[in-house]
């Protein structure tokens, strides 16, 4: 059983046209941060008690409606951070299974060299 699954996957030919074509599927959860961009300064309620921010602030809703003030820059850190860790499983699976791929051929080609050399050695001893 156990030999018939090792044939079946060695047998596959994993590429990028199979990913392609739909043989490996994932799907992203879509942004759910709710926020806007404060166009004049102000204050805000939050859990924590009020506070105060400038024009140009991002005003986060939370999960439970709760909002908070976030400076541009860490609302761009924070986003770079989200695309870092979203990235697609499909993604990572194309980068493992492209250097597995790789692996398995130089495994292939090495095997044949060595083959090859052998009978190479056999001729040169026949004479």
């Amino acid at each position: 059983m156990i030999r018939e699954f090792i044939n079946i996957v060695e047998g596959m030919r994993i590429t990028d046209a199979w990913f392609k074509d739909g043989g490996f599927k994932t799907y992203k959860r879509p942004a759910k941060e709710r926020y806007e961009i404060a166009d004049k300064p102000g204050t805000i309620d939050t859990l924590e008690g009020p506070v105060k921010y400038p024009a140009g602030y991002y005003i986060m809703t939370g999960p439970k409606g709760e909002q908070y003030p976030i400076t541009p820059e860490k609302f761009a850190e924070l986003k770079r951070l989200d695309i870092l860790l979203n990235k697609t499983r499909e993604e990572l699976a194309r980068d493992y299974t492209t250097n597995a791929e790789v692996q398995r051929i130089t495994d292939h080609i090495d095997q044949r060299f060595n083959r090859l050399e052998a009978k190479i050695d056999q001729l040169i001893q026949k004479g």
